[in-house]
């Protein structure tokens, strides 16, 4: 097993570990959601609330690893592994240190959950930004529009121009910190819809600018 899908196990027993050693000291009910000021709005079964996300980290790492097996560019896959490896990792370890910050309370440590889902989100869009342009045309990771998927040329702008897009939006949201809980919920949710249509609508000019004989004919 290479090392980084040990790196990708170890976070999902890491996981699960907390979820067992934690569950004697979590109430009968425990906060599982929280509002934009960080204050708990919602609450699930010591159960849920201890292995939901182990659970989810589960499915995450068992899907990763199938979907490569049945994909449609299979040869796209192979060339990208390396980084679609550390991609799941990455999002496994985000989940992680968002499972930890959910316990820590229970511990007397406690995290702004607003704040700290920002500095997380935000770092991992940084990320998202710098591996998204090494990513080959697939149906499973990336920015999937029609026209993207239509074309390896529209792919690769789209990507490019994507991951110029993914790192602002890590920046946008690093600095949103310094705003007010609900305005830096605002900017976030603005920017990510900007960003988000404007990638989709240069994915789809990029294509349009295509010569009709290099188009595909199912996406016209």
């Amino acid at each position: 097993m290479r090392a980084i899908d040990m790196l990708s196990v170890s976070l999902v027993i890491i996981a699960f570990l907390l979820a067992i050693g934690s569950y004697g000291n979590l109430p009968d009910r425990v906060p599982t959601h929280w509002d934009i000021s960080g204050k708990p709005d919602k609450y699930d079964s010591r159960e849920m609330g201890a292995f939901l996300i182990p659970g989810i980290m589960v499915v995450l790492f068992v899907l990763w690893e199938f979907i490569p097996r049945i994909a449609v560019f299979k040869k796209n896959f192979k060339a990208h592994m390396s980084e679609y490896k550390q991609f799941r990792a990455v999002f496994l370890l985000f989940f992680l240190l968002v499972y930890g910050a959910m316990l820590a309370p229970h511990y007397g440590i406690y995290f702004h959950m607003g704040q700290s889902m920002l500095i997380g989100i935000g770092l991992l869009f940084l990320y998202i930004g710098q591996v998204l342009p090494r990513f080959k045309r697939n149906f499973f990771v990336g920015i999937r529009t029609p026209w993207a998927i239509a074309s390896d040329e529209v792919w690769k702008k789209t990507h490019i121009l994507g991951g110029k897009v993914f790192k602002v939006l890590g920046v946008i949201m690093l600095l949103s910190l310094f705003l007010d809980q609900k305005d830096a919920f605002l900017v976030m949710m603005a920017s990510i819809l900007v960003g988000v249509f404007g990638l989709f609508v240069y994915s789809y000019l990029e294509y349009r600018k295509m010569p009709a004989s290099k188009r595909n004919n199912r996406f016209q």
